[in-house]
């Protein structure tokens, strides 16, 4: 194989570098590597696996914990401000070379001062020792020791022979489950060792609930438990499942979407979320993986509504109610303070909040193309200084981007940056409104690590491409109290700005 591939990958690998400098990265420092780049481009035409924000744990009524594959790191998010407060990445498997083990779920519990986490690397199972719990680190406002943590790499499934998918683990802690993409869901008793034994016996790893258990289910990604954890969803591609998780499962699960006004029933699902005593799911009403909606199951066996995403749209990034709201290849959903939804936007690299009183979408900007570089080559997120900013803009204005952009520079200055909004005394004088941001909601789909080109002017939000997309559309800040949604918006809609946000400094946004 390696005489068949060795001169195509090659070729393959030098243009993918030069289209792409930034790859030269991972190129000078990680001469092992090559495996994983074989790897992606053996399945290269699949489009199966993507890179950016996979699995999500919410900490607290601020703060979530994400797996990211990009950045091969779990980040601490402020969904309420946007950016990365903390990380931790992940070691390398040969001396750090900075081989990328493409994290996928993650979960804890409030009072646990540890985390399970999987990979999309075959049955990879990690468990992550704290000094404190997660929650202790949110309430103090300091995730410093996240970067100490104790990681060992659990063979605890291997002999079920399955990858791993998402995890969850019961609020107390006291007991686990993982999702096996081909076998199932499996159980284990998180409490039971510390990381540093090493040891897999006492985890008590079993499979609990079969592929014939769950009637025929395949492809198993999803797991969500219910607010009192007796109740745990199980999402295969082709629907949900719900069975009770106490003790022993149940030898049959009960499909959840079956008819559903929706078409769910070829559809091919992602993950599902309990919020308000509503169950909500994310997913395609086909395979053919065309656009990507949330839909929230009703208390009936087959009812069904949209509640955000447009399914007739391919890859995008624009927020909004209901239909107007685009995702590029959301993942997994959380439920996050008391109306809403956290989930996972893998190829536009962001988490998107759902209000689900009107199904409207928000953006929580991390990455910005700088977070990967940051992480790997500086060692990781930098703080930045963004000068003095100063507000022209009389109450009441209304302006596009250009136009924003440009009453900024004729003082010298630029839009401000996401970055900038999570300054206490910048959102004191924005007083609950819109602002034009400097962030570029200009994404694109990535085999493996790194970062989307700059974008090119035919690539428009309008039109699904291979490369990218969103070239045409700009964040925009709206300002709440203590809480700003950052919208990606035509950059020709005038947006009211009271008053204008500018910083005589434009770093990035992370």
């Amino acid at each position: 194989m390696g005489k068949e591939l060795g001169r195509p990958v090659r070729r393959a690998r030098a243009q993918r570098l030069r289209a792409h400098p930034q790859h030269n990265v991972i190129a000078r420092s990680t001469p092992s590597s090559m495996r994983w780049i074989l790897a992606a481009l053996l399945c290269a035409g699949t489009r199966a696996t993507g890179k950016g924000p996979v699995g999500i744990y919410v900490i607290d009524d601020r703060y979530a914990a994400v797996a990211d594959s990009n950045a091969n790191a779990l980040l601490i998010v402020d969904v309420l401000r946007g950016g990365v407060v903390g990380s931790r990445r992940w070691p390398s498997p040969k001396n750090d070379t900075k081989e990328w083990y493409s994290l996928t779920g993650v979960a804890s519990c409030a009072n646990c001062s540890f985390a399970y986490l999987t990979t999309n690397h075959g049955p990879a199972f990690w468990r992550m020792d704290l000094t404190k719990p997660l929650a202790a680190m949110a309430r103090a406002d300091d995730f410093a020791d996240l970067a100490r943590a104790t990681l060992v790499e659990l063979p605890c499934l291997r002999s079920l022979d399955a990858n791993t998918r998402m995890v969850a683990l019961k609020r107390d802690g006291s007991v686990g489950f993982v999702a096996l993409k081909a076998a199932g869901v499996a159980a284990f008793a998180p409490r039971a060792i510390h990381a540093s034994a090493q040891r897999c016996d006492a985890l008590d790893v079993r499979l609990v609930a079969s592929k014939d258990a769950l009637r025929g289910g395949k492809t198993f990604a999803g797991l969500a438990l219910s607010r009192d954890d007796g109740t745990l969803y199980v999402t295969a591609e082709n629907g949900v499942f719900s069975i009770r998780a106490t003790g022993t499962f149940q030898k049959r699960a009960e499909k959840l979407t079956g008819e559903p006004a929706c078409g769910l029933h070829n559809a091919h699902l992602r993950e599902t979320a309990p919020q308000n005593g509503h169950l909500y799911v994310v997913g395609h009403p086909s395979a053919d993986n065309a656009g990507m909606a949330v839909y929230r199951l009703g208390t009936k066996k087959g009812a069904c509504a949209l509640v955000a995403g447009d399914v007739n749209k391919h890859e995008d990034w624009r927020d909004g109610a209901g239909a107007a709201a685009r995702f590029s290849r959301p993942h997994q959903m959380a439920a996050f303070r008391a109306n809403e939804l956290l989930l996972t936007d893998i190829d536009n690299r962001a988490v998107r909040r759902i209000t689900l009183a009107d199904g409207r979408a928000s953006t929580v900007p991390y990455d910005n193309n700088h977070l990967y570089t940051e992480l790997w080559r500086l060692g990781g997120p930098q703080r930045h200084d963004h000068g003095q900013y100063v507000y022209p803009a009389p109450d009441n204005e209304s302006a596009t981007a250009t136009a924003a952009a440009a009453a900024c520079a004729a003082r010298g200055a630029a839009l401000c940056p996401p970055a900038a909004l999570r300054d206490d005394g910048v959102l004191g004088r924005l007083r609950r409104s819109a602002a034009w941001t400097s962030q570029s909601c200009h994404s694109c789909w990535l085999h493996w690590p790194g970062e989307c080109p700059r974008p090119k002017a035919h690539e428009q939000a309008k039109k699904r491409t291979s490369a990218a997309w969103g070239a045409g559309y700009q964040m925009v800040a709206r300002v709440g109290a203590g809480d700003v949604r950052f919208e990606c918006t035509d950059v020709k809609k005038k947006v009211g700005t009271r008053p204008l946000c500018c910083s005589s400094s434009n770093g990035p946004a992370a």
